[in-house]
């Protein structure tokens, strides 16, 4: 029997999947208290204006959300917790500038619809593909690469970033354990000089 759902004057009937799917979004979006709320930013060290660009929003409308004045909408509220909950993680694992750096990256990405593919989709992509993925622009990519911030393969002229590379430096695969590639690197006979 499918359970009913009241809103407001309306008695809802949704589908198994619409339900489950709508109760995960409310409980994403459960805030602590306001009280909670600063302790967790204050214990990460991170300052009213930074958590504000993290989440996208100005200052005040952070610190209303954080005092309690304003309940963010359920989009807003579901972000703000996991910002929340990346913080209380940074704090226990120690790398919070870190962790607030990604997130920022994260959410831009989100934000704009970004995504980085899988390795098995694309193994490589242009600098100016993955620019996005770090927050950077065209010209701070190649830079960054130059200077080795980006991992990237060199084909003559031609600058590839290895999306598997890239997605663990973002943290959103865990690097690979030394030793574990199956790949095999075979050097190839060089050609003569005409």
């Amino acid at each position: 029997m499918a359970q009913v759902v009241t809103v407001g004057d309306m008695a809802l009937q949704p589908e198994p999947a619409e339900f489950d799917s709508l109760v995960t979004k409310i409980r994403e979006s459960r805030l602590p208290s306001p009280a909670v709320r600063r302790e967790i930013r204050e214990n990460a060290g991170v300052s009213v204006r930074e958590a504000a660009a993290a989440n996208g929003v100005s200052p005040m409308t952070y610190l209303r959300w954080e005092h309690g004045q304003v309940q963010p909408r359920r989009a807003h509220a579901i972000k703000f917790r996991a910002f929340l909950d990346a913080l209380q993680r940074a704090v226990a694992g120690g790398s919070v500038l870190l962790t607030l750096a990604l997130w920022v990256v994260i959410l831009t990405a989100m934000l704009l619809g970004i995504s980085v593919p899988k390795p098995e989709d694309v193994p490589t992509v242009s600098i100016e593909t993955a620019a996005p993925w770090f927050g950077l622009g065209r010209s701070s990519a190649y830079e960054a690469a130059r200077r080795g911030e980006i991992p990237t393969l060199r084909f003559g002229r031609a600058i590839r970033v290895p999306v598997a590379a890239a997605r663990a430096l973002l943290g959103i695969d865990p690097p690979p354990e030394p030793g574990t590639t199956d790949a095999e690197v075979v050097q190839l006979p060089q050609r003569e000089a005409r």
